[in-house]
């Protein structure tokens, strides 16, 4: 095969190349768009694998971070950013931090979108592989989450390496080109000896960074040596392209090796052939993923182990792209590429993780992700040049081609929108127990219902993501003492069954804790100055976090009472208080004598005399039924909401009722008139 003149290349190269301007340009597209489908990501709090790796680092040394592993990882240049990100102030920690995974994907993109130019030279598919990359859609739940950080880290240095070497390539072909011309030109071969020299360093230090960012970096050397070998097929310079993918291949290997001893256990065996075809089809899943969620509506209910339909799916893109290849040969550029970088990238996870352990994370794709996004950058811009009427011939590639884009740029954000609503919701409720955890007079404080993570419902079918905030394996102790940077007694926990109802389509709570029966809820509440219940607002949209009473055992003094229930409790007191929400906090107090079969009501009347709301039910919001009280002092906070036309004052009536009737009500020496005694009046 006759080789390409690296004159022409080169200058095909510089024409194809956006401008400054253009680059300039589309940088701040891409920017804006990281901004927009991760900027929250800024607001989060530390959670999941934040909280034991960053008490692990805040306890160490420098040097251990080089020397020692945490849970099984060796990251050293990932965790030196957590610890540079720990130095600085609290409210500081969370935006620097959460920040820095940002900047890799919008570096990361940056560069995809020049080294597929510089591999294709079509900048319209670069730019399109650039905006896939972006809105990525197994990123949603790795770019918000800070000890994710080593996959957009280590897939920036995988990137940066063969760009680089890739540029340092063709600077040597640019000195060997001037160095055949006129004498004139030794300052010329000078620059580009020394560029293609700065352009080898780059490539080197890249390579040798990524196993130490993550340990899926050990295929950098592989895939730089690849892309070199690839893309300078057609050119002169075999020997320094062989120099430098033999030192590629040996920095990324010699990083990798110098991980500590104290990792134990050495590798896992490798899988089965059984095990090695099912984690083949979940990469097969992420290579296919704008195909995905079609194909999870063709499964039906088959659930994830039905792996036929995403079969079939990978068979017909494979004919498809099988047919490109043979009958447009320019394709191949882009083709073989993607799909190498795919293939090798997933390469680590597919050997040394189990079905299940995939199966969960999604972030495993990271890595893989630019192959990805390469190949259907070059499928939707293939399509978009199929053949077309002639009077579509100037404008119709263009528009298939962005008409295309937009579908699946569309499902992938809505499924980044998903994750940023799972994200928020706990985000919201873990910032509101931190503020209330901060008062003295809460502890100790009783937690109900608290979700410790959110299961999504997933489009696609062979994944599952999880949103976990605090794990099962660490507790709120340290999620206060990551968040706050001090110690705040932790709060006991409890489970209770209202969270625990499904909502179709919407992300299912899971929460820990003792499962707490009525007669458990009132030894729950007796041990914790105040108890708290996490619920679900009526939109299903938010978590809420309210104070909801307490008990104690201690025998009431008082002598003054609101109402007294004839063979049954005392109320001694009521008052109301607004809230930011348009509700109202109300807080009964009771003397109790012990259970009783009967159940409390509250009804709340406008001024012209009608009934507008009511907040019946068992006290506490339902935790502790009055069958099931004991002898003692119950403060009983319930909320209220009246509807924005009803007329005030309100006011508040309070009764009890059995199954024969409501008892007798007695206030200020005489019975309430229907033994609904008037306890408060709300402005």
């Amino acid at each position: 095969m006759a080789q390409e003149d690296p004159q022409s290349r080169r200058d095909a190269l510089s024409r194809l190349h956006p401008s400054e301007s253009a680059f300039a340009a589309g940088s701040l597209v891409l920017g804006m768009l990281v901004a927009v489908l991760y900027g929250y990501s800024l607001r989060l709090l530390f959670f999941a694998d934040d909280l034991p790796i960053f008490t692990w680092l805040s306890a160490r040394e420098w040097g251990d971070i080089w020397r020692a592993a945490e849970g099984g990882y060796w990251r050293p240049l990932t965790f030196v950013v957590y610890r540079l990100g720990l130095g600085l102030p609290i409210p500081a920690r969370h935006v620097a931090l959460h920040a820095v995974n940002l900047l890799w994907l919008w570096a990361s993109a940056l560069i995809l979108w020049r080294l597929v130019i510089r591999l294709t030279g079509d900048r319209q598919q670069s730019l399109v592989a650039a905006l896939l990359y972006v809105a990525f859609p197994f990123l949603s739940t790795t770019i918000p989450w800070v000890t994710a950080m080593g996959h957009p880290m280590v897939t920036f240095c995988v990137l940066l390496a063969p760009h680089a070497a890739l540029r340092a390539s063709h600077a040597a072909l640019r000195a060997s080109q001037a160095a055949l011309r006129a004498s004139h030109a030794g300052p010329q071969v000078a620059s580009t000896h020394r560029s293609a020299a700065l352009w080898t360093a780059v490539t080197l230090l890249a390579t040798f960074a990524a196993p130490l960012a993550h340990e899926s970096g050990a295929v950098a050397g592989a895939i730089v040596a690849g892309l070199i070998l690839w893309e300078g097929r057609r050119q002169p310079g075999l020997r320094q392209r062989a120099q430098l993918t033999v030192a590629a291949l040996s920095l990324s290997t010699s990083a990798f090796l110098l991980r500590p001893a104290d990792l134990g256990g050495g590798l896992p065996p490798l899988p089965t052939l059984r095990q090695l075809g099912e984690n083949g089809m979940f990469f097969v899943q992420g290579l296919l993923y704008p195909l995905a969620p079609l194909v999870s509506r063709l499964s039906g209910g088959l659930g994830g182990s039905d792996f036929a339909p995403l079969g079939l799916a990978g068979i017909g893109v494979a004919l498809l792209l099988a047919t490109l290849a043979r009958h447009r040969p320019r394709t191949r550029v882009w083709i073989v590429p993607a799909l190498g970088w795919w293939a090798c990238a997933a390469l680590p996870a597919l050997l040394f993780f189990t079905f299940p352990a995939l199966y969960i994370a999604p972030r495993l794709y990271s890595l893989s992700a630019p192959g990805i996004v390469m190949l259907w950058a070059g499928l939707l811009v293939e399509l978009g040049r199929w053949q077309r009427p002639p009077r579509l011939r100037r404008w119709g590639p263009l528009l298939l081609t962005t008409s295309l884009l937009g579908l699946v740029l569309v499902q992938n954000i809505t499924l980044i929108i998903r994750d940023r609503a799972a994200l928020l919701m706990l985000d919201d409720v873990y910032r509101a127990l931190l503020q209330e955890a901060a008062e003295p007079e809460h502890q100790p404080m009783g937690l109900i219902n608290l979700p410790s993570s959110l299961q999504l419902p997933d489009p696609y079918p062979l994944s599952q993501n999880d949103v976990v905030y605090v794990p099962w394996y660490t507790d709120l102790t340290t999620f206060f003492h990551v968040n706050l940077g001090r110690e705040v007694p932790a709060p006991a926990r409890g489970v209770y069954g209202p969270l625990l109802v499904e909502v179709d389509a919407q992300p299912q709570p899971a929460a820990d804790g003792l499962w707490l029966e009525p007669a458990a809820a009132v030894d729950f509440a007796a041990q914790h100055a105040t108890v708290w219940l996490v619920d679900l607002d009526a939109g299903r949209s938010r978590f809420r976090l309210r104070e909801v009473g307490s008990f104690t055992r201690d025998a009431v003094s008082e002598d003054t009472f609101l109402v007294q229930f004839a063979g049954g409790p005392r109320l001694l007191d009521a008052t109301a208080a607004a809230t930011e929400e348009g509700t109202w906090v109300l807080t009964l107090r009771w003397e109790a004598v012990g259970a009783l079969p009967a159940e409390i009501f509250v009804h709340v009347y406008d001024g012209a005399g009608a009934l507008v709301t009511q907040a019946d039910g068992a006290a506490m919001s339902g935790l502790v039924p009055i069958w099931a009280w004991q002898a003692g002092t119950l403060r009983d906070v319930r909320y209220i909401a009246p509807p924005v036309d009803a007329v005030p004052p309100y006011t508040v009536q309070v009764g009890i009722y059995t199954v024969e009737g409501r008892l007798p009500a007695h206030a200020a020496a005489s019975r309430c008139p229907d033994d609904a005694c008037p306890v408060l009046t709300v402005q």
